[in-house]
């Protein structure tokens, strides 16, 4: 059961019986405070420069309840995670983290991830999917072009670095 994660929202009952897609030897689950410092490795792993704090996961995990995080797991380490945000309304699922261990990209993980991001989407019945992208960032471009998403806008000096952002939006 998966109840607490949702602290007692209106969605507790939608999903607690929610079944992840697990693939042969990786299991999804949502993160607990517990996966925090893990979540931080693979950022620090991945990215330059970290973009989230403990105190970001935590509050995500522990507070906010329209937020989640789908961790795959093998054999106890945390191979990747996508974060997700939706408002109030269902209208909405903001794609808020998404990130693989270098080790593993390019082999599947990041797909079944996003498949089981869009599988609680139907659940939660939210009707489209959002996120910002490194304008840079042609791969995880076509990534989500793959998966449905299209170009809104460019947001200049999104990041803190100064770089600039491409929003993505797919209907679902």
């Amino acid at each position: 059961m998966i109840k607490t994660w949702f602290h007692g929202s209106k969605k507790s009952s939608e999903v607690s019986d929610f079944k992840f897609k697990n693939a042969k030897t990786v299991d999804f689950r949502f993160a607990t405070e517990a996966d925090i410092k893990q979540l931080l490795a693979v950022e620090r792993e991945v990215y330059e420069e970290i973009p989230w704090t403990a105190s970001h996961f935590k509050h995500e995990i522990n507070e906010n309840r329209y937020a989640c995080f789908i961790v795959a797991e093998e054999s106890g380490i945390i191979l990747g995670y996508i974060g997700l945000r939706w408002d109030r309304k269902h209208t909405d699922f903001h794609i808020s983290n998404f990130i693989v261990r270098k080790t593993e990209q390019g082999q599947g993980l990041g797909s079944e991830l996003f498949d089981n991001a869009l599988e609680l989407s139907k659940i939660l019945k939210i009707s489209k999917m959002s996120l910002e992208v490194a304008l840079e960032n042609r791969g995880a471009q076509g990534f989500y072009r793959k998966r449905g998403f299209e170009s809104e806008r460019i947001l200049s000096h999104y990041y803190s670095d100064g770089n600039d952002a491409l929003e993505m939006l797919k209907e679902i």
